[in-house]
């Protein structure tokens, strides 16, 4: 994973949705407008910059779509591998 914009380098926190990788937590809302925590399960990217996240199969929302500049508040990052 490359970092693009140092102002909001991976972290917990208001993070842009592009720099989610599997086994992130982050802040999702529902149809109803209600905040869950969701685990990634996969991520899908396009060619028009947006990336779709699938979430873990128990959590309350299936699934998201999000634009190249949509903002996530992620409350835990999964361990990295340090070899990228």
């Amino acid at each position: 994973m490359t970092t693009k914009d140092p102002e909001m380098a991976p972290g917990t926190g208001r993070q842009y949705a592009r720099t989610l990788e599997t086994g992130d937590r982050y802040i999702a809302t529902d149809l109803d407008n209600k905040r869950h925590e969701v685990t990634v399960s996969t991520i899908t990217e396009h060619l028009d910059d947006s990336n779709s996240v699938r979430h873990q199969y128990a959590d309350p929302v299936d699934h998201a779509h999000f634009t190249y500049s949509a903002v996530v508040h992620i409350t835990y990052r999964a361990p990295r591998c340090p070899h990228g």
